[in-house]
């Protein structure tokens, strides 16, 4: 599970801090430091998601 985790995590985080920081520059936070903090919480927030997804993926590996 720890390989597809990786895998998986690379496209989330891209994904999610790319959102993020979309949104702080679209709200006007045109700065570096809201597009930086923008980009670091879509990094955390990215590892919660990867996880479910890793799982999800993994339940429906075992079951084939």
């Amino acid at each position: 599970m720890m390989r597809i985790s990786i895998i998986l995590f690379t496209v989330v985080s891209a994904v999610v801090m790319g959102s993020f920081m979309v949104i702080a520059l679209v709200m006007g936070f045109d700065t570096a430091k809201p597009v930086m903090m923008a980009v670091g919480l879509g990094f955390f927030a990215a590892m919660p998601i990867t996880w479910v997804l890793a799982q999800k993926l993994h339940r429906m590996r075992a079951l084939n």
